[in-house]
């Protein structure tokens, strides 16, 4: 598939602030029709710990390791300006990865409930870890 038919990753660098657009592990150009000025920031910044929804009744607990905006491939017919402006502008489309019990979660911005008040001993007591 042609690469202009595919919209790259955009991740947040925290020591540049700012956003990069990546094709797999590499940095690239960025795309002609987006507007770095008009694309959202983000909440919580990498190392934070925070609070997400995920599975069960209660929030689970973990640290952010890594802040994206998904970029995929789309169609032709497509109207290029309507997918970034879905893709990239609005600020539910960010994803935060977090490490949390032991693996590292997908988690979309408004599944994000808040940050974290809690020890940093919780994930190894929540693991069974008590003995040591």
């Amino acid at each position: 598939m042609s690469e202009e038919l595919i919209l790259p990753t955009l991740r947040w660098l925290p020591e540049a602030n700012r956003w990069q657009p990546f094709r797999g592990l590499q940095p690239c150009d960025w795309p002609p029709e987006v507007e770095p000025q008009h694309l959202p920031r983000p909440t919580y910044t990498v190392g934070t710990r925070v609070y997400f929804e995920y599975v069960g009744p209660r929030p689970w607990e973990g640290i952010i390791q890594l802040i994206e905006l998904p970029g995929g491939r789309y169609q032709p017919w497509e109207d290029v300006y309507e997918l970034i402006a879905r893709r990239y502008y609005r600020p539910e489309a960010i994803v935060y990865l977090i490490q949390a019990r032991g693996h590292l979660r997908l988690v979309r911005a408004p599944r994000v409930v808040g940050l974290s008040t809690g020890s940093e001993l919780r994930p190894l007591l929540e693991h069974g870890y008590e003995e040591f």
